[in-house]
């Protein structure tokens, strides 16, 4: 498995690699930026990972609110760690907004942003941040 493993990534190739979490990681650093959260610039933070500075209040409340949603990210000193994975879609960012304006507001984090009870039911691991899972298909990385 491990060999595979190899060999996919050398298919795809770091550099694919690389631009394709770019994107994920600068969408999710303006959007962090939107709602107030200090951020990194992109040349100080690799392309697979990012911290966000959150408020103190949040911080005690953003893990749990964000594992409510099958989220899973980790405070590091006063910063939410994010690192996206080639399987992270544009529903898993929005989850992860609607759970971050949630506890920013200190509203119910599940509730913020149109995300109801009925529809979190629906899309429990839509959220798939920071975890780990086994791929379940091969993803293809377009060309630069």
């Amino acid at each position: 498995m491990a060999i595979a493993a190899l060999s996919q990534l050398l298919h795809w190739g770091v550099a694919n690699i690389a631009a394709a979490l770019t994107g994920v990681t600068t969408e999710i650093a303006t959007r962090a930026i939107d709602l107030g959260l200090e951020v990194l610039p992109e040349a100080q933070r690799g392309p697979h990972m990012l911290g966000l500075r959150l408020p103190e209040a949040v911080r005690q409340r953003i893990v749990p609110a964000l594992a409510e949603r099958s989220c899973f990210a980790a405070v590091r000193g006063g910063s939410l760690r994010i690192a996206p994975h080639l399987h992270t879609t544009t529903a898993d960012v929005e989850c992860l907004f609607a759970v971050l304006a949630g506890a920013i507001l200190d509203q119910n984090p599940g509730e913020s942003a149109g995300v109801t009870g009925a529809r979190r039911a629906e899309d429990e691991s839509a959220c798939r941040l920071n975890e780990a899972r086994p791929a379940s298909k091969t993803y293809t990385l377009s060309d630069p």
